[in-house]
């Protein structure tokens, strides 16, 4: 989620906040109905209305990353010639279930050190954190942003999505003040 102050995004999984020049990754979730056993095509998955949308810092990604490498790893060891739709994350078997969840992870990058200050009165950039010509003297930067839209997707079991939901639902235990 962004920050109060719009300076940076806080993860809604450890509550880690980036701000300045960072990189978190963007996390949609979209719950994908099975028909007996059958999932739909990816195309049609993809072309759905996000469930809920997550912010990970890169940390949280590297873990979720880390956990899919070892469930597929060991999926791969355990082959019985049998093709399974699991759950990327804890190995469960999805084939069974009416309902799983697909999320699909956009890496983005913000650089703000480089970028020049705003004037919030004039709209006119500035270097510095001065006194605008025209007097204002509140100002903020805007970010320069680079994303990419599918730089990881996995199927998740329902209990997965529901942990997310629940950290994303815990209040972030600092106050924030803009001051510019």
């Amino acid at each position: 989620m962004q920050t109060q102050d719009q300076t940076g995004i806080i993860c809604d999984i450890c509550k880690a906040t980036n701000k300045e020049d960072f990189v978190y990754y963007s996390v949609n979730v979209m719950k994908v109905k099975q028909y007996g056993g059958r999932r739909p095509p990816i195309t049609d998955i993809l072309q759905q209305k996000p469930e809920k949308s997550f912010d990970f810092c890169a940390a949280c990604y590297e873990s979720v990353s880390d956990e899919v490498v070892n469930v597929y790893t060991s999926s791969m060891n355990n082959r019985t010639g049998i093709v399974k739709h699991f759950c990327g994350l804890t190995g469960v078997d999805l084939v069974l279930s009416d309902a799983y969840y697909y999320a699909v992870f956009g890496k983005v990058s913000v650089n703000m050190s480089k970028q020049p200050y705003v004037c919030l009165k004039c709209g006119k950039n500035s270097i510095t954190k001065n006194v605008c010509v025209c007097g204002g003297v509140d100002f903020r930067k805007n970010a320069s942003v680079e994303a990419s839209s599918r730089d990881l997707e996995i199927s998740i079991c329902q209990d997965r999505y529901h942990y997310w939901v629940s950290k994303q639902n815990v209040p972030v235990e600092s106050s924030w003040s803009s001051s510019s």
